[in-house]
């Protein structure tokens, strides 16, 4: 993809020169730049790439048939008991 800009591009993750402009003319098939030129509102030839993610595959059924419910949560038993028993310890 060919992108038009003036001087380098900065790399904030990397914090480094991340590409730069030869006559005012970047060619690059390097996504993560592809990216970044894009958000930042470069002028481009060529098609825009579509990324496509890779889902697994998943049983909709069991997921949906699930329902959702909330229950307390439980404090171990003899959380208090220890609680106390430090507390007198360390007030004597």
């Amino acid at each position: 993809m060919k992108f038009y800009g003036v001087g380098a591009v900065w790399g904030g993750e990397s914090n480094s020169v991340l590409c730069k402009f030869v006559n005012g003319e970047l060619e690059t098939e390097d996504p993560v730049v592809i990216k970044k030129l894009l958000a930042g509102g470069y002028r481009y030839d060529g098609d825009v790439p579509v990324p496509v993610e890779v889902v697994s595959e998943v049983d909709v059924e069991q997921i949906t048939e699930k329902p959702i419910t909330k229950e307390p949560i439980k404090k171990p038993v003899g959380t208090g008991a220890k609680k106390a028993s430090t507390k007198k310890a360390v007030k004597k």
